[in-house]
């Protein structure tokens, strides 16, 4: 067992109280950076640490593989000295994959099932468009693809897809989604929508399976809240219903500032000008942008400082403290770049580095600096930043030892 003190020592009152809370239900509201992935992980320690629960009786999940590996490093460390092993803390995806491998034969599907990924229902909407001789041109198959992804994520059926069809343009959006099921149950494959639609399913169809994992996980911890689906909601309230020992962190002001442009296929237009049902440029990931519709606008009032970040050109970037504005970064081939770079095993290490490359698998974002004329950061892995834009090498490899001096 461990002291509890060595768990509370380093956090705040208020994270004190949030890891201490008494059983039942735990909700946690917070802006970034303030915490709140500790809050989980150490009340994951102190329940398995001080108050002696088996691993075995907690699920925590997020929505990231790298939020959950983080997670668990965290986990791991601070049950480490006592010799406890973490429990199992997953994404909701890989959770649902573990609970349908075992289950899923209960409402008809192989445990065997393949899970197409992003790629692969690409091409099958596009093979289900051709053989509805639907044109591309006029609706594409990414968008197709988002429609459907939509209608599974607010557990709409194809046949409530089909009754709920108005117009031509829906009633061809549920005619794909029904040719786009039956393809998918004659190859024996999910999507990852799929994964948590069906999981629902079988804790309603099946109420053994549901009351099983009810006594497996008695404790279920949720991180970054905010971001969950109706589906997901209904996953972590079915296996909560009975014991209600469920902890939830998240942040309810996931905004941007009045007067942030956002991309649209028609140009850049004014966030507080959006409207539901608009098409928008979004990113999914490693620098890659996608078009959405947009499913609903909610206002919110922000009190608090706005941060203002002002490039060469004039252009300017508005953002809160607790938010990150995403932007595009256009290398100059003429221009020497300093980075400062960490990684895990390595710590961290200053280079300088000529206009950067393959701009397109990074992710780039607006940061304050410290006498460089603006800041941008790339997330790849290992992480780096880019603190300084030089015009010559000489003045690269100058402004490189001196973060070097400054890291080490």
């Amino acid at each position: 067992m461990l002291d509890a003190e060595s768990i509370l020592r380093d956090l705040n009152p208020p994270q004190r109280e949030a890891v201490t809370a008494a059983d039942g239900p735990v909700l946690v509201l917070a802006g970034a950076g303030s915490g709140k992935t500790r809050v989980i992980a150490h009340r994951i320690a102190y329940l398995l640490g001080t108050r002696g629960v088996h691993p075995r009786q907690v699920l925590a999940v997020t929505f990231t593989n790298k939020a959950a590996e983080e997670m668990g490093r965290r986990v791991e460390a601070l049950l480490g000295p006592a010799g406890v092993r973490p429990p199992l803390i997953a994404t909701f995806h890989s959770a649902c994959v573990r609970i349908l491998r075992e289950h899923i034969r209960h409402i008809g599907y192989p445990s065997h099932f393949v899970i197409y990924d992003e790629d692969d229902r690409l091409t099958v909407v596009r093979d289900c468009m051709r053989e509805l001789d639907m044109d591309e041109r006029a609706t594409t198959p990414a968008s197709l693809v988002h429609r459907l992804s939509h209608a599974k994520n607010q557990m709409i059926s194809v046949e409530e897809a089909e009754q709920l069809a108005r117009g031509p343009r829906e009633e061809q959006v549920a005619a794909v989604y029904r040719r786009y099921q039956e393809r998918l149950a004659t190859a024996g494959a999910v999507d990852f929508d799929d994964l948590l639609l069906l999981t629902v399913r079988l804790f309603e169809r099946v109420p053994e399976v549901l009351a099983w994992y009810r006594g497996l996980w008695k404790w279920v911890l949720v991180d970054e809240y905010q971001d969950t689906n109706r589906a997901q909601y209904r996953i972590i309230r079915a296996l909560t219903g009975e014991h209600r020992n469920v902890c939830v962190v998240g942040d309810p002001d996931q905004c941007v500032v009045e007067g942030t442009l956002v991309e649209t296929p028609a140009g850049p237009k004014r966030v507080e000008r959006i409207k539901e049902g608009e098409r928008v440029f979004a990113g999914v990931g490693w620098g890659s942008i996608r078009v959405g519709r947009v499913a609903a606008v909610r206002r919110s009032r922000f009190e608090g400082k706005v941060v203002v970040i002002r490039t060469d050109d004039g252009r300017e970037l508005r953002a809160t403290p607790n938010h990150v504005v995403f932007a595009r970064i256009d290398p100059d081939p003429n221009r020497h770049y300093v980075y400062l770079m960490y990684h895990r095993r390595l710590g961290y290490r200053a280079a300088p580095h000529r206009a950067p490359i393959r701009r397109d698998r990074y992710a780039v974002e607006g940061r304050a600096t410290h006498g460089g004329p603006s800041a941008l950061s790339r997330v790849p892995a290992p992480s780096g930043r880019c603190h300084h834009g030089c015009r010559g090498f000489a003045e690269s490899r100058s402004l490189h030892n001196v973060r070097r001096h400054a890291a080490a």
